[in-house]
């Protein structure tokens, strides 16, 4: 098992915008934390937000990963208008499987122990929280 980090607080570390490059350079930061058993379902839950943020923001404008206390906290921000969390994706209520939008703000839902909405610098920002694997609290 790779060593891991330190709790603590960390600076936040940009990432590239590209999902393939995101999702590479994201993967081997994730190796160097004790993330790297849950790396896989973090990484997807990073991805499907930069598709959301290029299909309905116009393109992802900034991708930060930092440490906060025990937590992976991610943020991606966009230049859209945003959007709230549906209380269905919150609550994990099913998505119809056949369902042409919807399911990437649901699995996120799924994956990150808490997702939040709001304005940064002007711009629309996703932030996604992960807790250690084991002690998830739930939104």
């Amino acid at each position: 098992m790779p060593a891991t980090r330190a709790p603590g607080q960390q600076s936040p570390v940009t990432l590239p915008l590209r999902p393939a490059d995101a999702r590479r350079e994201l993967k081997a930061f994730l190796v160097g934390t004790r993330w790297c058993q849950v790396a896989d379902t973090v990484v997807l839950a990073v991805h499907e937000a930069l598709v959301n943020a290029d299909r309905h923001g116009g393109g992802a404008l900034r991708l930060q990963v930092a440490i906060e206390g025990e937590a992976l906290v991610v943020v991606v921000c966009d230049g859209g208008p945003g959007f709230e969390i549906p209380d269905a994706d919150r609550r994990g209520a099913s998505v119809e499987s056949f369902a042409e939008d919807g399911r990437g703000l649901w699995l996120i839902c799924q994956i990150a122990s808490r997702a939040e909405t709001g304005r940064e610098d002007g711009e629309f920002s996703f932030r996604m929280r992960f807790d250690p694997p084991g002690g998830r609290s739930r939104r």
